[in-house]
């Protein structure tokens, strides 16, 4: 092994934490990602074999753990959102800048999503096609089939989505 290689040992260690990671706040991340490093760096020293790595990871114990023990300690409550899970929110905002695309799209990832209950998803997805409706009752036309699908219904759905992942990251225990 070179220098400033990471070993296997400990690169798959960290690409198993940072999977669990995501529900610790950033300096929580940060700080038990630190804790990793050099409790490696201390027990196995530098140069050190891969078993030897191994070794000092498998003290730590696994990183499903050390996150549920950062909870813990910090009293931090877990978001279940992920980046992937809100881009949705975004996208059904920016609808109308995507052509309608955004919509669609943010549709799939929601139902994707593990983090939002089914019936958000469904309110979600009725709120994308009633905005159709409801724009055409003011404006009768393509035009409003346009503003319907690009803004309003996508528009209905971000607000809701957004109002809903509180209530949502408050149920999480």
């Amino acid at each position: 092994m070179t220098a400033g290689e990471v070993p296997p040992a400990l690169a798959a260690y960290l690409a198993e934490f940072h999977r669990h990671a995501h529900r610790l706040g950033q300096v929580s991340r940060l700080e038990v990602g630190s804790r990793i490093w050099t409790h490696c760096a201390a027990h196995a020293g530098p140069g050190a074999s891969d078993e030897d790595v191994a070794a000092a990871l498998a003290e730590l114990g696994p990183p499903a753990d050390l996150v549920r023990a950062e909870l813990e300690r910090s009293g931090e409550r877990p978001d279940p959102f992920r980046t992937r899970d809100l881009a949705p929110v975004h996208l059904f905002a920016a609808s109308l800048l995507t052509l309608g695309v955004g919509a669609v799209v943010g549709l799939v990832l929601l139902w994707c999503s593990r983090a939002w209950p089914v019936g958000h998803k469904l309110a979600a997805t009725a709120l994308v096609v009633a905005g159709v409706p409801v724009v055409l009752a003011f404006l009768p036309g393509a035009a409003g089939v346009a503003v319907g699908a690009l803004v309003v219904g996508p528009a209905l759905a971000a607000a809701h989505l957004a109002v809903a992942r509180r209530f949502v990251r408050d149920r999480n225990p």
